[in-house]
């Protein structure tokens, strides 16, 4: 058996590395966040897998890419119009979980928040495998997420041909899942935790979720209307995603206490 090349393990490597960067993105990692309050209430289960099948989505949309860079015989550029289009598609997905979310956290019904409001026109609150993956897919129409695919995919056809190439989507796609996949896992257990402690709970939770939601909305924003401020907030690199995972995690520690607190009271009464 032919030994592989250590030139192609380095860039399969890279390839997984910029995949696991990739799914901390703060737009990835609040959109699965809304994606896993979504669908807490009446499907566990979507919201438990909503980081993989967003991962799984938006990887067969650069392994796509990647192949058929490299079945090319001439070099290609990747159209300007896909970064407006990408940015669009994040920053209204963003807006409408921010925007469900903070109204399930301030609604007046009693319970349990529960994000509602769009079953109506889009059958959304049920929840569906394959509209998770369709988000991930949109996601990957951006300029970024493209010029990255051309990039793998020119690199493995000057180190061993266009048949590495599928195999770097595969393994950017795996870098995804370990982050994208890890955070979906993580927040569907915050949440599942939270919602049966107390209806406090459940709405700080709600919030936590919906402002950061809108939050990196406004950072995508600011992608259009204030160039020179998106650069310099991603020269902090992972910075901003783990900012996102912490204020998840300070909204689920808050929950807690705020559980706990109204219930010693109820009890002292």
């Amino acid at each position: 058996m032919q030994e592989m090349p250590h030139d192609v393990i380095a860039l399969f490597a890279l390839a997984f590395a910029f995949g696991v960067k990739h799914g901390l993105d703060p737009d990835h990692l609040a959109t699965i966040d809304g994606l896993a309050r979504f669908n807490a209430g009446t499907k566990p289960w979507l919201a438990k897998w909503a980081g993989v099948l967003f991962s799984v989505g938006h990887g067969l949309v650069v392994t796509t890419v990647l192949a058929a860079i490299a079945l090319m015989p001439a070099q290609i550029e990747v159209p300007g119009w896909l970064e407006g289009f990408g940015t669009t598609v994040s920053i209204l997905t963003l807006l409408l979980l921010g925007v469900l979310n903070l109204r399930a956290a301030f609604s007046r019904r009693p319970g349990l928040a529960r994000p509602v409001g769009l079953k109506s026109w889009m059958r959304f609150q049920s929840g569906h495998p394959a509209i998770v993956l369709g988000i991930g897919a949109l996601f990957a129409l951006s300029f970024d997420t493209m010029s990255q695919a051309a990039f793998f995919s020119l690199a493995a056809n000057q180190v061993n041909g266009e048949m590495y190439a599928f195999a770097l989507g595969i393994m950017f796609t795996c870098g995804m899942i370990v982050s994208d996949g890890f955070n979906g896992l993580i927040t569907a257990r915050l949440i599942r935790q939270s919602g049966t402690r107390a209806m406090i709970a459940s709405r700080v939770m709600s919030f936590a979720i919906g402002s950061v939601s809108l939050l990196v909305a406004l950072l995508g924003l600011s992608r259009i209307f204030a160039p020179g401020l998106s650069e310099k907030i991603e020269h902090f690199g992972i910075l901003p995603g783990l900012a996102v995972f912490a204020w998840v995690l300070a909204g689920f520690a808050l929950s807690l206490y705020l559980a706990r607190a109204t219930l010693a009271c109820r009890q002292c009464e």
